[in-house]
């Protein structure tokens, strides 16, 4: 009597062990030994009979370290082991193994993980996924219905549909942001921990899956989420992706970063690839495997402007054998400021911020500049868009000294709060400079904060 055919285990478990009753239906000793093939099921590390009395117990330990979830393996892992004992027929007993990342009362809830694809190259045809949806009580299969995917934009996968065999079908959409069919995110999408959630019911109602798009909270026995996990192929980034050049301060640097790949590929060092600035900059950028440099022509442009283009670099990935597979790019913004008295001008045209959940809080500080010979006054800056209020809090000015002239500087101090905030959720939000001097038009700062 097999009194637990399908053993289901969350995330986190090294190691499960389980117990099979083997029970005496005649009226003899019952003295069983068990065998069964290890090559075909290494993943049973323990496996023997223990007697007590009438009844004896098959004792099973599963060593799961190297095991997949089953929504990510083509199927659960099974095995068949054989249960002998002299004067009595052998009787075979399944075991099915299943690793998921929840353990739900009704319909099982699966995370399937897509890898973010290159941006230069057609996504790989092990980015679809098929998944039976099992009622974790009887491991039978359940007829479900869609009734909702979230977000609803969501643009990197297909509609979520059901076979003909029951199954959840999931699809990569293929982007065409270029002439030819590129990866599956558009340049610059980082959705990394950010699930997408489908809302499921069993197709002939019932009690045991509620309709979650109805109720709160939501009931986790009824959705899959799918996961991007970690580029396949390393990542090449720019921190803080944004340098502003002045008269008084014509070149900047900026960091290069690059993120390990989840396939054992490398980067080899950055390159300059192109940029659309022109003649506004000195010369080309130098890039070096940790740093790029810029310098401005600043006597290209006229006195009260403002001129911002873009300087890529791209790094050649290759795999862990060395062969080289494509190439990732990333992109600096570059501000050329020339301002008189009838402008503010920040230490940063842009903020990129990355807040470690449950990290402390801490201050981010924007400088103020007035290059010019006047002295303005400051008024309060201010929040003109904001996606994430509980991380970003009010800017607030440093100083009680409002005004700002030539030679002297002020601060804008910005606390961000990553305390019980949900990790690899992107926001953004704008940040506008004013001034209470007549005709000094604001200046906007787009911030974005990464929570990991």
């Amino acid at each position: 009597n097999s009194t637990k055919p399908v053993v289901v285990m969350n995330r986190f478990a090294q190691e499960v062990r389980v117990n099979y009753a083997i029970l005496n239906g005649g009226g003899g000793t019952l003295t069983p030994t068990l065998s069964f093939n290890r090559a075909d099921a290494p993943w049973l590390t323990d496996a023997f009979v223990a007697a007590s009395g009438a009844r004896h117990d098959l004792l099973i330990a599963i060593n799961t370290t190297a095991l997949r979830p089953s929504s990510e393996a083509n199927s659960p892992y099974k095995t068949t082991a054989t249960i002998s004992s002299p004067g009595a027929a052998p009787v075979q007993v399944d075991i099915t193994f299943a690793k998921s990342f929840d353990q739900p009362t009704a319909m099982s809830a699966t995370t399937v993980r897509f890898h973010r694809n290159s941006e230069s190259e057609v996504p790989p045809s092990d980015l679809n996924a098929t998944i039976d949806l099992l009622d974790a009580r009887t491991n039978g299969k359940l007829a479900a219905a869609i009734i909702a995917v979230a977000p609803a934009n969501q643009n990197w996968l297909e509609a979520p549909r059901m076979n003909e065999s029951g199954q959840l079908e999931l699809k990569v959409r293929t982007f065409q942001g270029s002439p030819f069919p590129a990866g599956n995110l558009p340049s610059g999408a980082d959705l990394i921990g950010t699930p997408i959630r489908i809302s499921l019911r069993k197709a002939n109602g019932g009690a045991d899956c509620r309709d979650v798009a109805l109720v709160t909270p939501q009931d986790p026995s009824c959705q899959v989420f799918v996961y991007y996990t970690a580029d396949p192929y390393p990542k090449l980034a720019l921190r803080p992706w944004g340098v502003q050049l002045t008269p008084g301060n014509p070149t900047a640097t900026d960091s290069i970063e690059t993120q390990p790949g989840s396939r054992g590929t490398s980067l080899d060092g950055a390159t300059y690839l192109r940029d659309d600035c022109g003649n506004r900059l000195t010369g080309l950028p130098v890039v070096t495997s940790t740093r790029i440099t810029v310098t401005g022509n600043l006597a290209t442009i006229p006195e009260d402007s403002l001129f911002r283009c873009t300087v890529k670099i791209r790094a050649l990935y290759r795999t862990a054998n060395g062969f080289a597979v494509g190439t990732d790019s990333a992109s600096l913004t570059v501000t050329l400021a020339k301002p008189s008295a009838d402008a503010i001008t920040p230490s940063h045209r842009d903020l990129n911020l990355v807040a470690i959940s449950g990290a402390a809080s801490f201050n981010e500080t924007v400088t103020l500049y007035n290059l010019g010979t006047r002295t303005i006054s400051l008024g309060t800056p201010v929040w003109v868009t904001n996606s994430c209020p509980a991380v970003l809090g009010t800017p607030v000015l440093t100083s009680a000294d409002v005004t700002l002239g030539q030679g002297t500087a002020r601060t804008v101090s910005i606390l961000v709060s990553p305390q019980g905030q949900i990790s690899g959720v992107l926001c953004t939000a704008t940040l506008r400079l004013v001034s209470t001097t007549p005709n000094v038009s604001p200046t906007d700062i787009p911030v974005t904060v990464r929570r990991n």
